[in-house]
């Protein structure tokens, strides 16, 4: 799975939320941040969390956001669709890369030496992704 290419100490938060973590297809990338050697990517996961912690609950949370760091990175080129936030994510590991890419209403493929989970916190919105 994806996650399985991902550094992170937040990976057992991460498969605690879920019974099974889906796979990144159809998720609403939110932000981009593009810095000297490092993408930012916030995304909102697919489905809400099956196992949800206590304070989301009493929040009313109804989805996951999720920010990935994107380290060292080698290459990147981007390019626009629409302006839709709808997209599908890989993340694979070649050699000693990382491929992430991002196909949709964005397109996006960075090469880059480390990704990380660095956020998944809860959040109300007011439109389902999916039911």
């Amino acid at each position: 799975m994806w996650y399985d290419n991902v550094d992170t100490i937040n990976k057992p938060f991460l498969l605690s939320l879920y019974n099974k973590v889906p796979k990144l297809d159809d998720i609403e990338l939110l932000k981009t941040v593009i810095t000297y050697n490092k993408v930012s990517l916030i995304f909102r996961m697919p489905y809400y969390a099956d196992n949800p912690p206590t304070k989301w609950v009493i929040k009313k949370c109804n989805s996951v956001l999720i920010e990935l760091d994107i380290c060292v990175v080698k290459n990147i080129s981007f390019s626009r669709k629409g302006n839709g936030t709808k997209v599908n994510m890989k993340i694979i590991k070649r050699n000693d890369e990382l491929e992430i890419e991002l196909n949709g209403d964005t397109n996006i493929k960075i090469v880059a030496e480390a990704c990380m989970i660095q956020k998944i916190e809860g959040m109300i919105t007011n439109k389902a992704l999916h039911n």
